[in-house]
């Protein structure tokens, strides 16, 4: 499985769970990843991409965030470390109050979701 394996998996759960959870309509990919030639990465930058944007968000505040942020990893990979600019980005979304993981599970990001959702997971 890929990592957009997994996150193709994660949205068309997410799709699922709309009539419970009517706020994952607005769960939304970054499309930062992947594979570009130079010239389509420059015309990018330019457009405003930034290395270290985390793939998946959701602009819904929960106890005491002000939203959700998700990087996926590549399932059954090594290990879901993130880049030194994810980890950037990361602590900047966590110093401005949103909730921000990585994951390389199905299981584990439903259950950080879901959590998130019905107010599980507080910021102190």
């Amino acid at each position: 499985m890929l990592e957009s394996d997994l996150q193709r998996a994660i949205i068309m759960w997410s799709r699922t769970q709309l009539t419970k959870y009517p706020q994952l309509l607005w769960l939304h990919a970054v499309p930062n990843g992947g594979f570009r030639d130079a010239k389509e990465a420059v015309g990018l930058q330019s457009q405003g991409v930034k290395a270290g944007i985390l793939d998946l968000a959701l602009d819904v505040s929960r106890g005491g965030y002000n939203g959700f942020k998700l990087e996926l990893k590549r399932p059954g990979g090594k290990c879901a470390k993130p880049s030194s600019d994810q980890e950037q980005y990361m602590q900047f979304c966590t110093e401005q109050g949103y909730f921000a993981a990585i994951s390389n599970d199905f299981d584990e990001c439903k259950a950080l979701i879901l959590d998130y959702l019905e107010g599980r997971l507080v910021r102190c």
